[in-house]
C-alpha cells in the first residue's frame, strides 16, 4: 500500500533560485537528510516489561504480545523480487504515481497525494497484526499490484535502523520479464475513469515497475525525482512540515546499498 506513512527520515531541501527562460527563476533543490526526532523511552519499558513478564511466565497474554513482536518487528516492511536472467541478475522496481484516488478497491472523490509521489520505490507499507514479517510484504505486493504473489526458491529478511523498517528479498522462479509486464498491464489507468485496469489491484499508487541491475539500483532508489515531478506535487512537498516524513527517500537508498552488496 505504501512508500513510507511514517518512518523514515525525510530528504529536507537547500533551495535557491537561478535564472530561467525569459527572465523566469527556475528553482534547484539539493536534499540533505534530517534526523527523526522521537523519544523512544517509552516503548523501550513496556518492550522490557512485556519481555520480563513472559520470562517468568505470568502472564499468557503478554506472552502472545511478546510473540507477535518478535515476529514482526519492523514498522514498514517492502518486497524487492530479483531473479537471475540472460545470467545477470535483476531487482524489480516501481515508481509512484503522483496522486490517487483508488484506495481500498474503489474510487474516492478527491484524488490525495501519495506517499513518496514519483519516486522509485519497493512495493511495501505498514505493517499489520496477524502477520509475519513475510506474508505483510506478500499482502502489500499484492495490493499494490493486483498479482497473486509469485513462487520463489528463497526469501530473506534484512532488518535496519533497529526495527523501524524490513526488506524482504525474494528469488523468484518465473521469469521477471513476464511478471513486470503483468504488473504494468494491471497498473495501467482506464481512460477518463481514474483507475487501475485491473479491479485486483486495491491501492493503485503505482506508476509503472521496471527491472534494474543490482549495480544500477542507487540510480533509481534514494535519488529524488522532485524537479520531475508536476509544479503543483513539488509545491505540496516542498511545503511539508519538517516533522512529516511521507515524502521520504533515504529508506530506499539504504536497501539500495544493501541490494548491490548482496546481488552484485
Amino acid at each position: 500500500m505504501a512508500t513510507p506513512r511514517t518512518g523514515n527520515n525525510r530528504n529536507r531541501e537547500n533551495r535557491h533560485d537561478t535564472p530561467g527562460a525569459q527572465g523566469t527563476t527556475r528553482k534547484i533543490v539539493t536534499f540533505r537528510a534530517v534526523p527523526r526526532c522521537a523519544d523512544q523511552r517509552g516503548i523501550a519499558h513496556a518492550v522490557w516489561f512485556i519481555v520480563r513478564a513472559c520470562l517468568v511466565g505470568r502472564n499468557k497474554y503478554l506472552s502472545d504480545v511478546a510473540k507477535r513482536l518478535v515476529e514482526c518487528p519492523a514498522m514498514q516492511v517492502y518486497a524487492a523480487l530479483y531473479s537471475t536472467i540472460n545470467a545477470k541478475p535483476y531487482v524489480l522496481v516501481a515508481k509512484k504515481r503522483e496522486l490517487n484516488s483508488w484506495w481500498k478497491g474503489k474510487n474516492e472523490a478527491c484524488p490525495t497525494y501519495v506517499n513518496g509521489a514519483g519516486q522509485w520505490v519497493f512495493p511495501g507499507g505498514k505493517v499489520e497484526e496477524g502477520y509475519s514479517v513475510r506474508e505483510n510484504a506478500e499482502k502489500e505486493f499484492k495490493e499494490e499490484t493486483g498479482l497473486a504473489f509469485p513462487d520463489y526458491e528463497k526469501s530473506e529478511e534484512k532488518i535496519f535502523a533497529n526495527g523501524k523498517y524490513t526488506l524482504c528479498t525474494f528469488k523468484i522462479i518465473k521469469n521477471l520479464k513476464d511478471i513486470a509486464q503483468e504488473i504494468n498491464d494491471n497498473i495501467k489507468e482506464v481512460p477518463g475513469f481514474r483507475q487501475p485496469s485491473s479491479d485486483k489491484v486495491s491501492d493503485w499508487e503505482l506508476a509503472l515497475v521496471n527491472l534494474v541491475e543490482p549495480k544500477d539500483l542507487d540510480k533509481f532508489l534514494g535519488v529524488n525525482q522532485i524537479n520531475f515531478l508536476r509544479e503543483e506535487t513539488q509545491q505540496y512537498v516542498l511545503g511539508l512540515p519538517d516533522n512529516d516524513y511521507s515524502q521520504s527517500i533515504d529508506w530506499y537508498k539504504n536497501m539500495a546499498g544493501y541490494l548491490k552488496g548482496k546481488l552484485g
